[in-house]
């Protein structure tokens, strides 16, 4: 927990930055009080607090930073929890009743626009949320996405929650779009709510830095009140605690949480101590700030197999480090460059030397980065949830970077040989002798179709091997020869 908090502190400056990797996914590192969601409906409002436009929003449009309180980030089922700003129709909507809605959801709305009201009328409140609040407290958003025709109501003046064929022959219209990107019921949409922009350089809600910092003292204001202090077993100081901890840690439907305490009934960890905070203390911002970090980097630089992440990063700065690599993946330019078109006439044993220097080149290209980022301490970590509820970290190593760098030159410098490669990009084959990708070493063993829960412990295995300089284990060589 102290490495990741401290990996936090060390890169602040990318909290709310979006960034999208080579698949299109969309990552960042969250602002504390903060998650991730996906949004379906975008509402404009103008600064008057009337609705300005409204759309619905494509999937590659749709990640928004919404803040949260500690209930409604861990909210699940029937729970009512609000987030702040933005959240599904059910809980923005104050006519969601007027349109037929679900009578055990009667409360949503009352619970989500009082959240909004004292965030909004506090002191130090930030002009877009008034702005948001002014609208909605009006109660009319289904009524303007309908006439907007984001939405659609029956006959009987009631919102269509699933669309059929027979909606589409009974009103003469294709299949609206909101029903193509929501999962589930119509009133599930998640709506964000920005306000139309003043200026060329202003801003969405979901990007705004300002209302995040405004948002957190809002909120911190509150917890001082409301929650315990105590000692924090990480930072060694007073601050407020919780014993509510994240999860998505490893992706968006992911339950399991690193801390828990839920006990209380089943008694399953009971008996050495009574109450949760005997165990360990933990204060809120840490507590953020570690499991939205490990988040993070399990988006950013994280290799998944099967349920299991895979994680390699330094704690100064996160680099781009990637444990499981093979030659190939080291010096792919330079191995093309080399061999060019006619491989079978490259003389073997220059091939040889030269991508042995290559990757021994490209390793310490490694370390002039490390050096000019300051990255001094590497972590190699795996997290795996044996159950929906609970995460354990499989593996752990922290190491001085010089070490780390000495475990990966001898990896690549006693683990290999021949191989045949086939670059897709360049249509090319290429045979040489090198360090083959964890990757293809667990395919040599196991086979393309072998179980992802079988293939995900040997990565584990030869993890120590790459790291420690431990020996590779006898039954895999075995399998193998």
């Amino acid at each position: 927990m102290k490495q990741l908090y401290e990996v936090y502190e060390n890169n602040i400056d990318e909290v709310g930055k979006f960034s999208i990797k080579k698949n299109g996914q969309v990552f960042t590192l969250l602002p504390i009080s903060h998650v991730t969601q996906s949004a379906q409906i975008e509402v404009v409002i103008d600064e008057n607090g009337d609705l300005f436009h409204a759309e619905v929003l494509e999937k590659n449009r749709a990640r928004t930073i919404v803040p949260a309180t500690l209930d409604s980030a861990n909210r699940a089922g029937a729970k009512v929890a609000p987030h702040y700003l933005h959240d599904k129709l059910f809980y923005v909507a104050g006519d969601y009743m007027k349109y037929g809605g679900d009578k055990k959801r009667a409360e949503n709305y009352s619970n989500y626009i009082l959240q909004m009201k004292e965030w909004a009328l506090a002191s130090n409140s930030h002009p877009k949320v008034k702005i948001v609040y002014e609208y909605l407290k009006k109660g009319c958003l289904i009524e303007d996405l309908v006439a907007q025709k984001i939405l659609f109501v029956d006959d009987h003046n009631h919102l269509i929650e699933k669309w059929n064929d027979g909606h589409t022959e009974k009103y003469n219209i294709d299949k609206p779009q909101i029903f193509k990107e929501v999962t589930g019921n119509s009133s599930d949409a998640f709506i964000r709510f920005t306000i139309l922009a003043d200026q060329a350089n202003d801003v969405p809600t979901w990007e705004d830095l300002d209302l995040f910092k405004n948002y957190q003292n809002y909120l911190s204001e509150k917890m001082q009140v409301k929650m315990p202090s105590g000692y924090c077993y990480i930072t060694g100081e007073t601050s407020v605690l919780t014993d509510k901890h994240g999860s998505k840690l490893r992706n968006a439907g992911d339950m399991s949480k690193l801390i828990s305490s839920n006990d209380k009934q089943g008694f399953t960890y009971r008996g050495r101590f009574e109450k949760p905070e005997h165990a360990v203390q933990i204060g809120y911002d840490v507590s953020q700030k570690a499991h939205n970090a490990l988040r993070w980097l399990n988006e950013r630089q994280g290799y998944q197999v099967d349920s299991r992440y895979f994680v390699t990063f330094g704690i100064e700065k996160p680099g781009e480090i990637q444990t499981f690599d093979g030659s190939f993946d080291l010096i792919e330019k330079e191995l093309l460059d080399f061999f060019g078109e006619d491989t079978a006439s490259v003389d073997k044993d220059l091939a040889k030397l030269t991508i042995a220097q290559e990757v021994q080149k490209a390793l310490v290209g490694k370390k002039h980065n490390f050096e000019i980022a300051g990255i001094e301490t590497i972590v190699v970590m795996a997290v795996d949830a044996a159950t929906t509820g609970r995460l354990a970290i499989i593996y752990y190593q922290q190491l001085a970077s010089e070490f780390f760098l000495k475990s990966l030159s001898n990896w690549h410098s006693t683990c290999k040989w021949y191989q045949d490669y086939y670059a897709k990009e360049h249509k090319q084959f290429i045979s040489f002798i090198g360090t083959p990708s964890t990757y293809h070493i667990v395919e040599a063993v196991y086979g393309e179709k072998a179980d992802s829960r079988i293939k995900k412990e040997l990565y584990t295995r030869i993890l120590p091997c790459i790291v420690e300089e431990a020996k590779i284990p006898k039954d895999i060589i075995l399998i193998t020869a």
